[in-house]
């Protein structure tokens, strides 16, 4: 980060989902801390995989926009103290591996730091082209290239900024949680691939 840069916090929600109003409650939560902030309205692309891929064309559209460093928190998430983490970062980007019984590995992107570097931008870029290829999993896709790029500069992402609900056995529990993520999906997922439109 250079000096005097600051982070956005960005997020997205699916228009006519359960997620906007989980999104327009995060808002509120980082308006509370006083942290700036674009959360997007996005288009349903028919089902959750592609909807989640639209995360990589929110980051390229903030970091474009902003010209900073962008936090990418998921809309289900609790924001529950100030996220002083991320203050004078520098890295190409910053984010959690998760080991539990179903990953030894696995890359979590539900807060995910992209910093305002050559590569950071390439990384989003090339998440990008390959979500446009495939229907995979975002974060899976993102893990690949990652994994494939050992000139990335990335900073761990502390547990306490990516806690999860129901993976308790595999996160410490100290210190505090900062960010909790409660796993919507688990929810809304099945709704969202049949074509139902709550809100």
């Amino acid at each position: 980060m250079r000096p005097g840069e600051t982070v956005i916090y960005v997020s997205a929600y699916t228009r006519h989902t359960p997620y906007e109003g989980l999104a327009h409650s995060l808002a509120r939560q980082l308006e509370s801390f006083a942290l700036p902030h674009h959360v997007y309205p996005l288009a349903n692309r028919g089902s959750w995989e592609k909807n989640c891929q639209q995360k990589a064309d929110v980051l390229a559209e903030a970091l474009r926009a902003y010209q900073r460093p962008v936090v990418w928190i998921d809309a289900d998430a609790t924001l529950h103290r100030l996220p002083t983490f991320f203050d004078g970062l520098d890295c190409d980007l910053a984010f959690h591996y998760l080991s539990s019984c179903y990953h030894p590995r696995e890359l979590l992107t539900g807060t995910l730091y992209v910093g305002n570097t050559e590569r950071g931008r390439a990384t989003v870029e090339a998440w990008r082209e390959l979500n446009a290829s495939n229907g995979e999993w975002d974060q899976r896709n993102l893990q690949r290239i990652v994994d494939a790029n050992s000139q990335l500069r990335i900073v761990p992402l502390p547990t306490e900024y990516i806690r999860v609900d129901g993976f308790e056995a595999y996160q410490a529990t100290e210190p505090p949680a900062v960010i909790t993520h409660h796993q919507a999906s688990r929810r809304f997922k099945e709704a969202i691939n049949c074509g139902s439109a709550i809100s």
